[in-house]
């Protein structure tokens, strides 16, 4: 599932799946990725998948949207993009980050090992 990740100054980042076709950003908590930010708008961005690509799009007038640098009002997006709305970082992921991670028996089994180990 695509994702986008919030790269809080302090701490882990926070994950967003996106599931659906327009994905609303903002301050609003009605927004579907709602962050408590000043540098953010109410209704600052949405993110749109058209069946085939990803875009970005500014909503609210006063919001400041940049796609790796470069400010935009609107934006094809790719897998690990940074959009930057206000002050805020936010990593675009195509892919879910949990089917790059390792297998979970090869955990289990790794764990039951070193727990043996240290008997």
């Amino acid at each position: 599932m695509p994702s986008l990740k919030w790269m809080v100054p302090q701490g882990r980042p926070r994950v967003f799946g996106i599931y659906k076709r327009v994905t609303s950003i903002g301050q609003a908590v009605a927004n579907d990725v709602a962050i408590d930010a000043a540098s953010l708008e109410p209704h600052h961005a949405q993110l749109v998948f058209d069946g085939r690509d990803f875009s970005v799009a500014v909503v609210d007038s006063g919001a400041v949207l940049s796609v790796n640098g470069k400010n935009k009002k609107k934006s094809k997006i790719f897998h690990n993009d940074k959009l930057t709305l206000g002050d805020i970082d936010l990593v675009f992921s195509l892919y879910d980050e949990s089917s790059t991670s390792r297998d979970p028996n090869a955990e289990a089994t790794d764990s039951h090992t070193s727990e043996i180990e240290g008997m």
